[in-house]
């Protein structure tokens, strides 16, 4: 896609901010116990990232800054009361809606389609847009209204899900989304991940044959390639840097001037990336 021409759209689309119902959506989990805290020796803090990553939308999202915005919890594993009350100080409404199939999900990826279809259905506004609660915002950023999804970049890509079909499929990165809540495309994506996982179970020697390395925390965002199919979806340039993705450095200018958002998780012990580094080479970028 061309950078300019997603820029100069971005800057026509938000003269609808006014007219034009926004929100931001995410899911959450407590900070100790959560689905994947049985999966792995190091516990994110969910409830941590939230409150840096709310905390930064509301200090840099520029025009977006003061939208509403909504966390989920479609699990037992709830918030603290703490957490809740600095929500309410940062004008985060926080929703608890169990949803009980999540008893059987192995991955806590699966919680992102189904807490959003379920906000989908409870919510009013006409665009959602979707974070993760490990992206922490630097700029205000480019809202594209309409049905959109980020792709990995090109240094990603051999990290992620490789078709084997020869089959052009795009490689989305899930964790920042746009969609018409209108669209019902949570719901959609989320009927699609119930039949992906439950072919995937039956016959897992099918996928090997189509994809290389497929993860089964993969087929969270797979499913959402295979729903670019038959829904049009618009790309959105890679827009992070930081803890697991490309470096600045080795980005070219024109990636450079899609990044809006910084990626680091918080766990309940120390790890090697070194995010004040992150920061301070993002400085020198952009400042």
């Amino acid at each position: 896609i061309n950078i300019y021409h997603f820029r100069r759209l971005a800057m026509i689309n938000s003269r609808h901010v006014l007219n034009t119902s926004i929100a931001l959506i995410t899911v959450i989990e407590s900070d100790l116990i959560n689905i994947d805290s049985n999966n792995t020796h190091n516990t994110r803090l969910f409830e941590r990232e939230a409150i840096l990553s709310f905390s930064h939308w509301r200090n840099n999202a520029g025009i977006y800054k003061d939208i509403p915005i909504y966390a989920v919890c479609i699990t037992k594993n709830t918030i603290s009361k703490d957490t809740k009350d600095k929500f309410k100080e940062l004008n985060v409404t926080y929703i608890e809606s169990y949803q009980a199939v999540t008893e059987s999900f192995d991955c806590g990826f699966y919680n992102k389609p189904l807490g959003c279809k379920v906000l989908e259905e409870t919510l009013t506004e006409d665009i959602l847009i979707h974070i993760d609660l490990d992206m922490y915002l630097m700029r205000e950023p480019t809202i594209p209204f309409k049905n959109a999804c980020m792709v990995y970049d090109t240094h990603q890509l051999h990290k992620e899900r490789i078709h084997k079909n020869g089959e052009v499929i795009d490689t989305y990165n899930t964790c920042y989304m746009v969609t018409k809540r209108k669209d019902k495309i949570f719901s959609k994506w989320w009927d699609k991940l119930k039949q992906l996982d439950e072919d995937y179970i039956l016959d897992r020697s099918e996928f090997d044959k189509l994809y290389d390395n497929l993860e089964y925390r993969k087929l969270e965002e797979l499913s959402f390639d295979l729903l670019s199919l038959d829904i049009e979806i618009y790309n959105i340039p890679n827009s992070l840097f930081g803890e697991t993705y490309t470096p600045l450095a080795s980005m070219n200018k024109l990636e450079l001037n899609n990044i809006t958002f910084h990626h680091y998780h918080i766990y309940t012990s120390l790890v090697e990336y070194n995010w004040f580094a992150g920061y301070r080479e993002y400085t020198k970028c952009f400042l």
